[in-house]
């Protein structure tokens, strides 16, 4: 398959999970918890399913959140794979608030170059690849026009913004934000939840994103591709090296999305 039919069958399978967790969230559903106490839902589940099977037809290893520990170690042995979190935000998700997403990246050769979000609630779906650019549009229509698809970030014209996590500001993270009000003492901060805080760098609403808290290679690989497709990228607070999404630990090191 191509990038671009990539692209697409990530589309499709991020487009059909959509409603089906826009279903659970207002039914109700079975919360039970992990070894680590991150919460795991039957939505998270049954949206891991659905991907899985869609995905599958790329022929390409699935790393995924809620997949085996064995893809997920396999993945240094692979020049391509997937990497998903079905249900991100999953404590947005329980709460009942809208800020959770559906991410799908793909990786090629360490670095991920394609990578779709899918923001359930409002039906917004957020797409990037390297070759094409960024673009976004609503995930109950057809996969959106390549012309649709840019590399430039929209001017606007607000203040330098930094957006970071709703469930984990913690104090380093404020320190950091103290740090760069010297430089912009007209910094504003955004509060969000899940993967939407790199939509936001992508749409020129946010400048900059600091994580301290630990994150997994399936809550940033999707947002770190459309990161790309449009000039920027994640890189460690410590080095400023890219995110390891090959060799390293599942769980990503402390960062920088700009």
């Amino acid at each position: 398959m191509s990038d671009l039919e990539l692209l697409k069958l990530a589309y499709e399978a991020a487009s059909k999970v959509a409603p089906v967790l826009v279903e659970f969230q207002e039914r109700g559903f079975k919360t039970e918890y992990k070894d680590d106490a991150s919460p795991v839902t039957e939505a998270d589940i049954a949206a891991d399913n659905l991907i899985t099977a869609t995905l599958k037809k790329s022929e390409l290893l699935i790393v995924s959140e809620e997949g085996s520990r064995a893809d997920m170690y396999a993945r240094s042995s692979h020049e391509r794979f997937w990497v998903v979190d079905p249900l991100d935000g999953t404590k947005e998700f329980i709460a009942g608030r809208p800020d959770f997403t559906i991410n799908i990246g793909l990786i090629h050769q360490g670095t991920p170059i394609l990578g779709v979000i899918v923001h359930p609630r409002v039906n917004k779906a957020y797409l990037g690849l390297a070759s094409l650019g960024f673009t976004q549009s609503d995930c109950r229509e057809t996969f959106p026009s390549e012309t649709s698809f840019t590399t430039e970030i929209p001017t606007l014209d607000i203040p330098h913004t930094a957006v970071v996590s709703r469930s984990h500001l913690k104090e380093n993270t404020l320190n950091y934000l103290k740090e760069i009000r010297q430089k912009h003492p007209d910094l504003q901060v955004i509060r969000a939840g899940s993967s939407l805080k790199f939509c936001k760098l992508a749409l020129g609403e946010a400048h900059l994103y600091p994580r301290f808290s630990p994150c997994m290679i399936w809550d940033t690989a999707a947002g770190d591709a459309i990161l790309r497709s449009v000039g920027k990228k994640i890189v460690q607070m410590e080095g400023g090296e890219d995110l390891d999404y090959v060799d390293g630990r599942l769980v990503n090191p402390s960062f920088l999305a700009e």
